[in-house]
């Protein structure tokens, strides 16, 4: 999920795997659809900082060369926030908190037989 800090905008990216590639692509799609980024903003949560060793990326660097490749050559960089300092990250929380209800409302209308890739797209647009 990508959350303008300026317009509260929300962009949603369903990926397939937890890799590299599959987080490129997302950048990749984000920034054709929505426009280049200056800088990014995360927590320090574990699926952020796990995948940051195995990205090679340092805490407020990324060093991992494809991706710093293409961070580089949009000009933008990626801002983690300190640890234990989760209350500095309210403003996309609010709006993964929202996103999540709406998803639960959504399923929990609806009886979908098989959860498709398709429908699950279909339905995080929506949101």
């Amino acid at each position: 999920m990508f959350s303008c800090l300026v317009t509260r905008g929300v962009h949603i990216e369903v990926v397939e795997e937890l890799s590299s590639s599959s987080f490129i692509n997302a950048l990749r799609r984000f920034t054709a659809i929505r426009g280049p980024v200056k800088e990014y903003r995360s927590d320090r949560g574990t699926n952020f900082v796990g995948s940051t060793d195995d990205l090679g990326i340092d805490a407020i660097n990324v060093e991992d060369k494809d991706l710093a490749k293409y961070l580089t050559s949009n000009n933008t960089i990626w801002m983690f926030n300190p640890p234990h300092a989760s209350h500095m990250g309210g403003a996309w929380e609010r709006m993964i908190g929202m996103a999540r209800r709406i998803l639960d409302l959504n399923l929990s209308n609806t009886s979908y037989k098989g959860l498709t890739h398709e429908v699950l797209c279909t339905l995080m647009a929506e949101i």
